[in-house]
């Protein structure tokens, strides 16, 4: 059965010729597979500015977060906000420094993830880390698979309408969006990824990291303490990784 190809939305801060712009356009178009861009949000932009929620970081998280994070942030949650304002049932979201690791495969692949009768709010197509797997399901030649704790990356990933609903349901953040989804149980977020990767993270290839000096930065500032912190703070989410680890396994779709 043919599916149609999900709304496709790559996040961008590049200018109009840039080349960010220019990879994407030039993958997403050789596939004949239709997206738009979201023009990303920038530190100074009032939504950016809004959005962080410094006590809470102090409360919750080991560092601060640099300004160029809370952009990020929410630069994905304006690419929800314009999902939900479509009537399509899911979304694609890229970030702009992706590359689709096998193009030739990945219109096949993506139609047998969509039509696998497997429940989920966000569908991870790269993570950072291999972890150990929890449950899987082959689909082709890929597998969605629960690690039980989710791992960073947010480079590309598929979200239902439910999903964009949960993540924009917190009013502020005071997490990275790459660790926010680790604590799956706090939104109620089935958090699934596919193995191996279908997407890759090319931002050296295209003029460097745009969050990675701020963020250095910000941890050369961090005092001894924050190691401690993080230490305790790693240790908790391990204990819920292993409480609510059943919330995040495989489930099926009743027919």
């Amino acid at each position: 059965m043919q599916h149609s190809k999900p709304l496709t939305l790559v996040v961008t801060v590049d200018v109009e010729s840039g080349p960010r712009r220019k990879s994407a356009n030039l993958q997403l178009a050789a596939l004949g597979w239709p997206f738009q861009f979201v023009q990303g949000l920038t530190p100074q932009s009032p939504e950016t500015v809004c959005l962080y929620d410094p006590q809470m970081n102090r409360r919750r998280c080991k560092r601060p977060l640099a300004p160029v994070e809370v952009a990020a942030y929410a630069s994905h949650r304006k690419a929800m906000r314009e999902f939900l304002d479509t009537e399509q049932p899911l979304a694609l979201v890229l970030e702009d420094d992706f590359r689709l690791l096998d193009p030739a495969a990945f219109t096949e692949r993506m139609e047998g993830l969509l039509a696998a009768p497997v429940e989920w709010d966000i569908l991870k197509l790269f993570d950072f880390q291999q972890r150990p797997v929890v449950d899987e399901v082959n689909v082709g030649d890929v597998a969605i698979v629960s690690h039980g704790s989710p791992t960073a990356g947010m480079v590309g990933y598929l979200i239902t309408r439910q999903g964009a609903e949960k993540m924009l349901s917190r009013p502020r953040v005071y997490r990275q969006i790459d660790e926010d989804i680790k604590y799956f149980w706090e939104l109620k977020l089935r958090v699934l990824s596919v193995r191996p990767n279908l997407v890759t993270d090319i931002s050296e290839r295209l003029g460097g990291s745009l969050l990675e000096a701020d963020r250095n930065h910000i941890k050369q500032k961090r005092h001894w303490t924050v190691s401690v912190k993080a230490l305790g703070q790693t240790a908790l989410r391990q204990i819920n990784y292993r409480r609510y680890r059943n919330q995040n396994r495989l489930k099926f779709k009743s027919n």
